[in-house]
């Protein structure tokens, strides 16, 4: 393992602990941040090539090599050559292995190959795939193949050799400065063109096929010939032609390459800027009509070796696009390592805990999912709930075919991309997956103009190479918890020998009473401290410990609060003295008590919360809130949402916070939203982007953790890791997409035996029993939300749903679980996962590292697997 790695995350964060100007005068309520938007460096492989891989046993085949001979040799270092082919496809040659890997098998596969259809081909035989909106906010998609090189004629795309990297650029469309064409000719001077043009094809300046290829990009039309339909259509553009009578007219569909030979035949003819303006006289209009001007993009793609990993970026402030079009997405290499449904495997994405979508799935419906890398930014103003975007905490996606695989790892502008798996279908044979970044953010809410600041970042991505066993998932899991602890940020916690325990508590919500005869909002005990500090003698009395007690409002005006600037403890639920009581008695017991905080969105103002300052904005300026969505009509719920902090302030707020706080409260704090949620601020005076608001996050709980707190951090959003005592409401089940074949616990595979992490709580999911069996399959901790308070309480509040977390009706089944479990988890609470295997379906087992497993049965009914007997709902412990 190379102990020099260090990440681009993690140097984004000392970078931004570096440049970020930190203001502790009380009258600032926002920082400053500059370049903070992260590069990738390199030192980033590990060598950990299986055996079976050194002994040669996953070498390329003859047809491999023949392949490779077709390509020419661009760059190389000691463990890996990249080689680059005719259609600017590239391929890696692992040499440790002597495995090839091919960025577009298809173009090598002739039986694949003579099947495609011309879209198949656009989809198989590119590098690059773009999309973006024109001025009526029409989407348009563009493919490097045919739009940058076909195979003929057309070839946009130029090449630079480096000493240690190989860049290509390919151009999509034709810049407008070098088009010289003229929309219309008056017939006497077509003709004469035509003169003109025998001339020169006799004299050997011109070619008979460019200029037969001019003649017909012109239409000739005569105004009477024309259906009324058609008349009113060309007099909208050439407004003299039923007073001219005829015309010859450009064709308004013509391709780029159609108007790059109409511009050459053009300029050997003699129609220049002038002649056009002269013949556009004559016609009586004052400038060309040539439709709608034609979209030109430049993206330069960086290709490189670090050891054995194969390096990809695109830099976007190299990147050129037309002030008329709105860039939206650029995507790289998108049947990388792809394969064929006849190939056992699959392809391994991001998508919450993970899942996995099977080589020979099929499909009747939608044959891809796209995955934003920390999931939706809330900082575009989403307005129904199929707008939100799958959650996904770990920026990496993986390919495993015919027992090898690649791991990918987006390094640098993670925050601003993501992962489009594709499944194959009727014009696609391959399953695989497009890493793209997001190069200006869109809201569809409302139709924007490019921003005036063009995006300034680098999307990287390491592949790294598996082969045998450990090609699949819990390969990529182990690689990955390795690849996190060298980069220092997943980091070895003490962990107790017993299983932990998460108790949620909610304090003080707005409840309306009447006050004085007179309906009023007033905050009341859910759960007053003193009523959890006897449930906590409770559980002590009956043996149970390790419980980690979290306070959600209990401060600063309850469930619905004021920014965390300082901690007051409200009187609602016993105030500061009770308070003080409960933590000394969980202290001396040997449990703790996190108290909550959130300092990313606010529900009511107060603490010093500048509303203009302070408050993010969403792309068209309007207030940014953040809401659930009404199940039944999907829309936000608009009655309990909640403002946005702009990230400007977090470190601001925490380090207010931290001074005014004292030692008021215990040193565990419940740090919630931050891992979860990554959103930007809009606001043209204080803009943050994704990347500088994973920054400024993690530098936030650097500012806490410095000041002596010991932090759970809820999610698992990567770049927080290095800061989390405990992780809370980490995913332990994928999205449930049509697409996907199974979920997999990929996030509890990478974090266990490291650091305490809890799902979501068991007695809010709808299915108890198969809620603990997805935790019991991810080796997470038990978590529950509860109130001491009779749940009748919250009737007629916001609170409603909440009816099912009742202290006094859970205390039993938490006591039973507890006792089952810690007997089962407590001796594997340093152990790592080494393995994760479905059995048959919906049975899975997972191992550990001293040789147990644990194989879950998520059925209702029974089944028979790996000579076991395990009834419906139910779990089995095998010890090695």
């Amino acid at each position: 393992m190379n102990k020099t790695l260090i990440s681009t995350v993690a140097r984004a964060i000392a970078l931004c602990a570096a440049l970020l100007l930190t203001v502790s005068a009380c009258g600032r309520r926002t920082t400053s941040v500059a370049g903070i938007d992260g590069q990738s460096v390199s030192g980033g492989f590990i060598d950990d090539l299986s055996a079976d891989a050194k002994n040669g046993l996953f070498a390329a085949s003859e047809n491999d090599k023949n392949d490779l001979s077709q390509m020419r040799q661009a760059v190389q270092s000691d463990r890996a050559e990249i080689y680059i082919g005719k259609y600017y496809d590239i391929a890696v040659l692992d040499k440790a292995a002597g495995s090839v890997w091919f960025s577009n098998p298809a173009i090598y596969d002739s039986a694949v190959f003579s099947g495609l259809s011309d879209s198949g081909k656009a989809e198989t035989l590119s590098q690059v795939s773009l999309t973006y909106y024109d001025g009526a906010n029409k989407e348009h998609h563009l493919s490097s193949f045919p739009d940058c090189v076909d195979g003929a004629e057309k070839d946009n795309v130029s090449v630079d050799y480096g000493s240690d990297e190989l860049t290509v650029t390919y151009r999509f469309g034709e810049k407008q400065e070098e088009i010289v064409l003229c929309s219309a000719f008056v017939t006497a001077d077509f003709e004469e063109l035509d003169r003109i043009a025998q001339e020169k094809i006799a004299d050997g300046l011109l070619t008979m096929t460019d200029y037969a290829r001019f003649k017909t990009a012109y239409s000739f039309v005569v105004f009477s010939e024309l259906t009324i339909a058609d008349q009113t259509i060309y007099l909208s553009d050439y407004p003299t032609l039923k007073k001219l009578g005829e015309l010859y007219i450009l064709q308004k569909n013509a391709s780029d390459v159609v108007k790059k030979v109409v511009s050459k035949v053009s300029a050997v003819l003699g129609v220049d800027s002038a002649y056009i303006q002269e013949e556009l006289k004559k016609i009586g209009l004052d400038e060309n009509v040539l439709g709608s001007q034609s979209a030109y993009f430049e993206i330069p793609v960086t290709y490189r070796l670090d050891g054995g990993d194969f390096l990809v970026s695109v830099d976007t402030a190299a990147i050129t696009d037309e002030k008329d079009f709105y860039l939206a997405r650029v995507g790289l290499l998108g049947n990388f390592g792809a394969a064929l449904a006849n190939q056992e495997g699959y392809v391994f994405i991001p998508d919450q805990s993970g899942a996995v979508i099977e080589n020979t799935v099929t499909t009747t419906g939608q044959s891809y999912l796209d995955i934003p890398f920390y999931g939706t930014d809330y900082g575009v103003n989403h307005q129904t709930q199929d707008e939100i975007s799958p959650y996904a905490p770990f920026p990496v996606f993986g390919v495993q075919a015919a027992g090898r695989g690649y791991f990918a790892v987006v390094e640098s502008g993670d925050t601003f991309g993501g992962v489009t798996a594709q499944a194959p279908n009727g014009v696609i044979p391959y399953n695989a997956a497009e890493p793209w970044l997001t190069y200006y953010t869109r809201d569809f809410s409302s139709v924007q103009s490019p921003p005036s600041k063009k995006p300034d970042f680098k999307f990287s991505v390491r592949y790294h190479f598996l082969y045998g066993s450990g090609s699949g998932y819990s390969g990529m899991a182990g690689y990955y918890q390795n690849y996190l602890v060298s980069a220092g940020l997943l980091k070895k916690r003490e962990l107790p020998q017993s299983l932990s325990l998460n108790l949620n508590f909610i304090g003080a919500i707005d409840k309306k009473q009447l006050v004085w005869g007179l309906p009023k909002n007033t905050l009341v005990a859910a759960s007053a401290l003193s009523d959890i500090q006897s449930f906590a003698g409770t559980l002590r009395d009956r043996g149970i410990g390790n419980v980690n007690y979290i306070l959600k409002g209990a401060i600063n005006g309850g469930l619905d609060y004021k920014i965390p600037s300082k901690a007051a403890v409200e009187k609602a639920v016993g105030g500061q003295k009770d308070y003080q009581a409960l933590y000394e008695a969980l202290q001396t017991a040997g449990d703790t008590l996190s108290l909550d905080i959130d300092y990313t969105k606010v529900y009511k103002s107060g603490n010093g919360l500048s509303q203009t300052l302070q408050i993010s904005r969403y792309l068209d300026k309007k207030v940014a809130t953040i809401a659930d969505f009404d199940p039944a009509l999907k829309t936000k719920d608009t009655a309990h949402a909640a403002y946005m902090i702009n990230p400007l302030s977090y470190s601001v707020i925490v380090d207010s916070f931290i001074r005014n706080t004292g030692g008021k409260v215990a040193g565990n704090l419940f740090v919630s939203s931050v891992g979860t949620y990554l959103s930007s601020n809009f606001n043209d005076k204080s803009y943050v982007s994704r990347q500088q608001s994973a920054s400024l996050s993690a530098h936030s709980l650097k500012l806490l953790e410095d000041a002596g707190y010991t932090l759970t951090v809820d999610g698992c959003n990567v770049y927080t890791l290095q800061y989390a005592g405990r992780v809370a409401d980490i995913p332990v089940t994928g999205g449930n997409f049509a697409l996907e074949s199974y979920e997999v616990p990929f996030v509890g595979m990478v974090l266990h035996g490291y650091v305490d992490y809890y799902g979501p709580a068991l007695n809010a999911e709808g299915n108890y029993e198969l809620a603990l069996l997805k935790n019991i399959e991810s080796g997470a901790g038990l978590s529950y939300l509860l109130m001491t308070e009779n749940p009748t309480m919250l009737a007629l509040t916001k609170y409603s749903d909440m009816y099912n977390i009742s202290a006094e009706h859970w205390l039993e089944r938490i006591e039973t679980t507890y006792r089952e479990l810690d007997g089962v988890f407590g001796e594997l609470r340093g152990c790592t996962i080494t393995a994760h295997a479905r059995l048959a379906e919906n049975v899975f087992k997972t191992t550990y590292s001293n040789g147990t497993a644990i194989i879950v049965n998520d059925n209702d009914s029974q089944v028979s697997v790996d000579g076991l007997v395990l009834e419906g709902l139910s779990y089995r412990v095998v010890k090695p």
